[in-house]
This record gives structure tokens, C-alpha cells and sequence, in this order.
């Protein structure tokens, strides 16, 4: 008795270029959100705190 024989259709190669450019670009994304967060907000979050605990200091 034969098996049948059962064709596999044909994997398409892709670009790996392109996907390593778009991960290059992410990390540098989120590289520069980091440093956003870091050097802008939060500074004006621990500023708003501070201000904070003072009219709460004040207002007893």
C-alpha cells in the first residue's frame, strides 16, 4: 500500500533587513522616551509633590 504524497506549498523568504531597521528604530524610540521621562517628567512630578505636601503643611 502507498501513502499519498503531500506537497507543501512554498515558504516565501522575507526581508530580515527590514525587520532589524523597524527593532533599531524601537529601541532607539523607546531610548528617547526613557530619557524624556527622566530629565522632564519627573522632575515636574516630584515639583507638584513638593507643592503639594507645602499647602497641605500650611493649611493645618
Amino acid at each position: 500500500m502507498e501513502r499519498p504524497v503531500i506537497e507543501t506549498p512554498h515558504v516565501k523568504s522575507h526581508d530580515t533587513d527590514q525587520v532589524v531597521e523597524s527593532i533599531k528604530n524601537l529601541t532607539s524610540s523607546v531610548n528617547m522616551m526613557y530619557g524624556l521621562i527622566k530629565t522632564v517628567i519627573t522632575p515636574v512630578l516630584v515639583l507638584i509633590l513638593i507643592i503639594g505636601v507645602a499647602i497641605l503643611v500650611r493649611s493645618r
